[in-house]
C-alpha cells in the first residue's frame, strides 16, 4: 500500500510539473504591444495619480489608467495598430500624443511632461519616432505594406521570413503554398534550427515542427521575426520566434477578393529561383 501511495504521489508531481511548464509556455507567447512611461511636471517631479488614456484610432476603444506613486504607467495588452495617448491631472494642461504606432511585441516608452494650466487646454506633443527601449531582442518587423506589395506567388506570408538577416531557407523552394507546412517552417536562424511560430499569441506548429495553419495574406496585419538575444518574454527555442498578428478589424467595413490562375513564369521564392504553376492576383480594389 505504501508503494502505491508513493507511485501515485510521483505521478501527481509529474502531472503538476507538466501543467506548470505548459502554463509558462503559454505566458511566453505574447504578441501584443506595451506602452509605458513617466508623467512629470515642468520641474521634472513625478506626478502620481495622473489619468492616462490610450485609445485605438481604428476602433475608438479606449483604456484609462492611473500613474502610480512614482508617476509611472504601463499598459501591456495593446493589439498592433495606431493609438492616441493622453495624460491629464488637476492643475495641468492635458498632454496628448497622436498616431502612436504599436507593432507586434513592441515595448514603447512614452513620457509626458505636463505644463501648468487648465485641464481643458490640450497640448499636442511632437510626433517624433518612438524608440523601443524595453526589449533586447534582435530581428525585424514585416509590416502590412510589405505583406501586400512583396511577391507572394502562392499567398503564403511565411515565405517573407527570409527577408530577415541571418535567416537561411533550408526547404524545397518548389513547394511554398499555404499547404506546404513543412517547407514554410524550414529555415534556420544564424545556422540554428528549432523555430517557434505563433499566431495571435498561440503556438502555430503542427507535427515535426511544421506550420499548422497559414492565414490568407489579406488577413495578416504584420509579423515580427526575433532571431537571437531573447529576453524573458520570448523563447524557449534555439532558433527564431515568429509572432504573426491578424487584423483585428475597424469601425469601417472592408474586404478584398483574389483569383488564382495558371501561368508559365519563373519567380524568385525564398531567394531561390523556382518555377511556379500558379499566381495569385487581387481582383479590383481592396475596400
Amino acid at each position: 500500500m505504501k508503494n502505491l501511495y508513493t507511485r501515485f504521489a510521483r505521478i501527481l508531481a509529474t502531472c503538476c510539473f507538466v501543467i506548470l511548464m505548459f502554463a509558462a509556455t503559454g505566458a511566453a507567447q505574447e504578441f501584443r504591444g506595451t506602452i509605458a512611461g513617466l508623467v512629470t511636471d515642468p520641474n521634472g517631479a513625478v506626478v502620481p495619480n495622473a489619468t492616462v488614456t490610450i485609445k485605438n484610432v481604428e476602433t475608438n476603444v479606449a483604456v484609462t489608467l492611473k500613474t502610480n506613486d512614482e508617476g509611472a504607467y504601463t499598459l501591456s495588452t495593446l493589439s498592433p495598430g495606431r493609438y492616441t495617448v493622453t495624460a491629464a491631472t488637476e492643475g495641468f494642461k492635458t498632454s496628448s500624443r497622436e498616431n502612436v504606432e504599436v507593432r507586434v511585441d513592441d515595448r514603447l516608452t512614452l513620457d509626458f511632461k505636463l505644463e501648468i494650466g487648465s485641464a481643458a487646454e490640450v497640448t499636442v506633443m511632437a510626433g517624433d519616432e518612438l524608440l523601443e527601449r524595453g526589449s533586447v531582442t534582435t530581428g525585424i518587423l514585416i509590416n502590412s505594406r510589405q505583406v501586400q506589395e512583396l511577391p507572394l506567388p502562392e499567398g503564403a506570408v511565411f515565405t517573407l521570413v527570409t527577408q530577415t538577416p541571418g535567416i537561411n531557407y533550408t526547404g524545397d523552394p518548389n513547394f511554398t503554398g499555404p499547404t506546404a507546412n513543412g517547407n514554410l517552417a524550414a529555415f534556420r536562424s544564424n545556422g540554428t534550427a528549432g523555430n517557434l511560430i505563433n499566431l495571435d499569441g498561440s503556438p502555430n506548429l503542427g507535427s515535426n515542427a511544421a506550420v499548422a495553419f497559414t492565414p490568407p495574406s489579406d488577413a495578416v496585419q504584420e509579423f515580427k521575426v526575433n532571431t537571437n538575444s531573447f529576453d524573458a518574454a520570448n523563447g524557449f527555442t534555439a532558433g527564431s520566434t515568429v509572432n504573426v498578428a491578424l487584423k483585428s478589424g475597424t469601425n469601417a467595413p472592408h474586404g478584398s477578393s483574389t483569383r488564382i490562375h495558371s501561368v508559365k513564369s519563373t519567380a524568385r521564392i525564398m531567394i531561390t529561383a523556382a518555377t511556379t504553376p500558379m499566381m495569385m492576383e487581387p481582383v479590383g480594389d481592396t475596400q
